[in-house]
């Protein structure tokens, strides 16, 4: 114990006396640790903790498969599942939910909008979840004839009615009905999307329906079962209901998925290929700081030969050397620790919302054992490397070495080798992160069928006794869009029931003329517009014409199909061709096609165009409205009065999410940006380390070759011949590190294939480009040094000598 605590005032002692080398190699493994443990506690809290929920490993999520449009994970019929509780002996449960859906919560003499989902009786005790106050509705709740009850988020009981704890059994209003409190969820519980409130899925307008696909169907593993036998029992009973219902249960199959699969599998490619690109930050640095302890290691080879004539072994001379890496790398570690502490907040605040768990991120026991462990092994590696190199040195031989010289060979092989695995690492880093520069821009470049600059986007709920009929409805949209256009500064105002980067509703499509069998009818997306909505968002007119005012309840039943429907479906002459939803019954009206319109990317600038239907909202107008007003001004200008004009027609209305077109397509494209921000931050960080090494090889060949130097320039050696003697050594070992570099790029490259667009995981120009930049940083970080000796006097060089 007196020897260790020896060793380590003498480690202090030592590393005091050498502050600039200690502070860079704290700082550096700081930076280098610290980002591999926030981004350790990313994969950590996201992919590697079981969800909060009772036996999570056996919970799963059963999607039909639908092999006509290449999906394999589609949300079920109310009626599939129906089928699939009573049928499957696999599963010990089943209960659905909906989407997160809109409703108006009526507190006092205000109107808000809230989320929530239509959910089964048994969600809850499938998941395993008790409410923090109260209980879960029962089946009996659950019924067409029951009372309404209602089952409230923590944060919205907490927000709206003051954690009220008497809460249970007050009668609250929700979407203008009474509703009974029965329960209060605890914090942070969720259920694939996030909900203020859930309900019994009896209310909801699709229930008890077969073609219309909306719930995510959840279950738990009966015991024994696994998630194939699942998956085959559940395929049989969908290849029977195929049979029976072709015309709406045609190409369906099922798909049964672990449930953890399902909340994270979407970020899982991503966030492992991230967490590799900062596995070789931290590479990088410890190559830096390896490269630092080999130097020092030199000029300290006359103590070591004298400690060891007096008779210390090796292994003694390794304990102190590895009591002194430890204790700087701990400190380093300490460092670290700090610095993903606050990485993990700075996570926190700039992850998107898509990142599903974002809210637990956080350094629990995992996490600090992983850093403990990174900043050990790094620890130990640094104290047995210079002994290790050091090999059976004779002591006398080494005392007659003042230089260092006998072991500078060695150690400059070594911190060679070191600065070719950094550049080789650093061009691996710099390729994936050019690759998602190259694919972000691609993706920017992309048209999205509409314009959304100038464009201010609003929803509301026109709900209520005065808006109980489609005449009534029909009514307020034609003066609310009249009321908008009157503001000055808007061009044109326009709605529809789902805006762009959205979601969607599918529907199969009949077309007169054409007669499919009902299993082979294509599927299309329907929206509802009003005549305003395609001048306001940019969307062309190709063919035909718009709707009009005249599109009415009263009027022919009309449609404007896209461009894509046109091209696959109707053929050369679309305008005229009649169309219509929902299968082949000959009850179901058709409507006439009127005019076709440009394509819209409606889900995501990356998804391919489907599809598309639009009908007029005067022939079936919403309770749930999206507004598009295009502006000849900024858009947020004008949202206070774009607000108080709606609260002048009915201070009733509920409105939300009122924000620039232009900051939906911003935040569409927040996962990738946050990807390729921290890939852009991981490799500037090895494009500097590798510099620095570079630097640091050729700056130590410098120095011991000075005298070398100084007799070449006394002897009329050009000095040009000289600079690029020492550039070439620099250069020589950027090129070596790149060629190793290169090649593994091209294979891990491929791992990054699903997080591209429009890039080829090979793309030349993504290649060519990083090793440019990489070449070029090189070759400054080579100059500089070699420059110094250049300029050398021969004359103070040899004096010295």
């Amino acid at each position: 114990m007196s020897t260790t605590l020896q060793d380590l005032r003498f480690a202090i002692r030592t590393s005091l006396r050498s502050p600039v080398f200690t502070a860079t190699v704290i700082l550096t493994l700081g930076i280098g640790i610290g980002v591999n443990t926030a981004m350790f506690s990313v994969v950590n809290s996201i992919l590697l903790q079981p969800l909060d929920y009772q036996t999570p490993e056996s919970l799963v999520v059963v999607w039909n498969d639908n092999r006509q449009k290449g999906v394999e994970r589609e949300p079920i019929a109310h009626l599939t599942f129906e089928t699939f509780r009573r049928e499957a002996q696999t599963l010990s449960g089943l209960a659905v939910a909906t989407p997160s859906w809109n409703f108006t919560l009526t507190v006092g003499d205000g109107r808000e909008r809230v989320t929530g989902q239509f959910v089964s009786a048994g969600l809850f005790p499938t998941l395993g979840v008790e409410p923090a106050l109260g209980r879960w509705f029962g089946p009996d709740e659950d019924q067409s004839d029951a009372a309404r009850v209602v089952v409230l988020g923590h944060q919205l009981w907490r927000d709206r009615f003051g954690a009220d704890s008497t809460i249970v059994g007050r009668v609250i209003t929700l979407d203008d009905q009474l509703a009974t409190v029965v329960g209060v969820m605890p914090a942070g519980f969720r259920f694939l999307e996030d909900s203020q409130l859930w309900v019994p899925h009896v209310h909801n307008r699709f229930y008890g329906t077969r073609s219309v696909r909306l719930w995510s169907a959840v279950g738990r593993l009966a015991g024994g079962a696994t998630v194939p036998h699942a998956q085959a029992e559940l395929e049989t009973i969908a290849r029977r209901l195929e049979a029976e219902y072709p015309s709406s249960h045609a190409h369906l199959g099922a798909t049964v998925v672990r449930l953890h699969d399902q909340v994270v599998g979407a970020v899982r490619t991503g966030l492992l290929a991230l967490l590799g690109g900062v596995g070789f930050v931290l590479l990088i640095a410890c190559a830096n700081v390896a490269s630092l302890f080999l130097s020092r290691s030199v000029s300290r080879t006359g103590e070591v030969a004298v400690r060891t004539a007096m008779g210390a072994s090796r292994a003694r001379l390794a304990r102190q050397f590895v009591t002194e890496s430890i204790a700087i790398t701990l400190a380093g570690g300490a460092v670290g620790l700090l610095t993903a502490y606050w990485a993990v907040e700075g996570l926190r605040i700039v992850g998107p919302d898509s990142l599903p768990r974002l809210n637990e991120l956080r350094i629990d026991r995992v996490v600090l054992a992983f850093t403990i462990g990174v900043t050990g092994l790094t620890g130990l590696a640094f104290g047995l490397l210079p002994v290790w190199l050091r090999g059976s040195s004779e002591p006398r031989r080494a005392l007659g070495d003042r230089t260092g010289s006998v072991r500078s060979r060695k150690v400059g092989r070594a911190r060679s080798a070191l600065v070719v695995a950094q550049i080789a690492l650093a061009l691996v880093l710099l390729v994936g992160s050019g690759l998602l520069v190259r694919s972000f821009v691609t993706l920017l470049d992309v048209d999205p069928g509409f314009v959304s600059d100038r464009v201010l986007t609003l929803r509301m709920a026109v709900t209520g006794e005065q808006y109980a009929t489609d005449d009534d409805r029909a009514t307020f949209y034609r003066a609310l869009m009249d009321s908008l256009e009157a503001i000055p500064g808007v061009d044109v105002a326009g709605a529809t029931t789902r805006l762009p980067l959205g979601d969607g509703l599918t529907t199969t499509l009949d077309i007169a003329g054409n007669p499919l069998p009902q299993s082979e009818q294509p599927e299309v997306e329907l929206r509802r517009a009003t005549p305003g909505y395609f001048r306001a968002m940019s969307i062309p007119l190709v063919s035909g014409r718009m709707f009009t005012e005249a599109d009415d309840a009263n009027a022919p039943l009309v449609a404007v199909v896209n461009q894509r429907l046109a091209q696959q479906l109707l053929g050369a002459n679309p305008v005229g061709a009649q169309i219509r939803f929902f299968g082949s019954d000959p009850d179901r009206p058709w409507l006439e096609v009127v005019g076709v319109v440009g394509d819209v990317r409606q889900f995501a600038l990356d998804q391919d165009v489907q599809p598309e239907v639009y009908t007029p909202f005067a022939q079936n107008p919403p309770t749930h409205p999206q507004v598009a007003i295009r502006t000849a001004v900024a858009p947020i200008a004008l949202t206070a009065t774009v607000r108080n004009r709606i609260r002048q027609i009915d201070p009733g209305l509920v409105v939300w999410d009122v924000d620039a077109l232009s900051q939906r397509v911003s935040a569409s494209l927040a996962e990738r940006r946050f990807q390729l921000m921290l890939a852009s931050v991981f490799a500037s960080m090895a494009l500097l380390l590798a510099a620095i090494g570079i630097y640091g090889v050729v700056n130590e060949m410098v120095s011991q070759r000075m005298h070398e130097i100084g007799v070449r320039l006394a002897l009329g050696a050009d000095r040009r011949r000289v600079l690029g003697l020492i550039v070439g050594r620099g250069l020589i070992l950027t090129a070596a590190g790149m060629t190793i570099g290169l090649v593994a790029s091209y294979g891990v490259s491929r791992l990054l294939e699903s997080l591209l667009f429009g890039v080829t995981p090979t793309d030349p120009a993504a290649f060519a480009s990083v090793s440019v930049m990489l070449g070029l940083v090189a070759f400054l970080a080579a100059y500089l040094p070699s420059r110094r000796a250049s300029r050398l006097d021969p004359a103070r060089v040899l004096r010295y000598e």
